[in-house]
């Protein structure tokens, strides 16, 4: 196990076989790049794995939560799980 500082993934392609993350990309503001860097580190048969939390939709009492959340400090990007399927498969990547 290795820790890192957020951004790009200091390793080269096709490095490893699995990718773990638990309720990390909660807190990634641009998901789309995030996930092409771990695309781009695992191998060919390579996965994903790990959890993470979700909202439920955008809707008002979200948006409440996450401005008091803001206002502290934390610095939370929670988004649907559409979108976070989206950003994990990226654009013209067909769903594993």
């Amino acid at each position: 196990m290795q820790q890192i500082e957020a951004g790009p993934l200091p390793f080269d392609p096709d490095r490893f076989d699995v990718v773990y993350a638990n309720a990390a990309s909660c807190h990634i503001r641009d998901l789309p790049a995030c996930f092409r860097d771990i695309r781009r580190v695992l191998t060919m048969d390579g996965a994903l794995v790990g959890n993470e939390w979700f909202k439920a939709s955008d809707n008002h009492a979200f948006s409440v939560w996450d401005a008091l959340l803001r206002t502290r400090g934390p610095n939370f990007y929670f988004v649907t799980c559409e979108a976070f399927a989206a950003a994990v498969r990226g654009p013209g990547s067909m769903q594993r």
